[in-house]
């Protein structure tokens, strides 16, 4: 899909971490080079937002190595 100049996205929200890594695999064994996986996290404000942003620091160096910075918690929809 993104040779055409799109870029497709996995599912990944719900399914267990087995389920996505077997998905990634496929999509990578199909020949596809860039891909998203839409990653999300059920709950609201109450979830833990230490844990969240503990995630989110040791995320922040992957992402700034891709020129893009990490994104803001929101509860306030799914």
């Amino acid at each position: 899909m993104a040779a055409a100049g799109g870029l497709g996205f996995l599912a990944a929200g719900y399914k267990p971490t087995a389920a996505v890594v077997s998905e990634i695999e496929a999509v990578r064994r199909g020949g596809a080079r860039t891909f998203g996986v839409n990653v999300f996290l059920a709950g609201d404000a109450t979830t833990d937002p230490a844990g969240v942003a503990a995630y989110r620091e040791r995320l922040r160096p992957l992402a700034a190595s891709l020129g893009v910075e990490t994104g803001q918690p929101r509860w306030d929809d799914d």
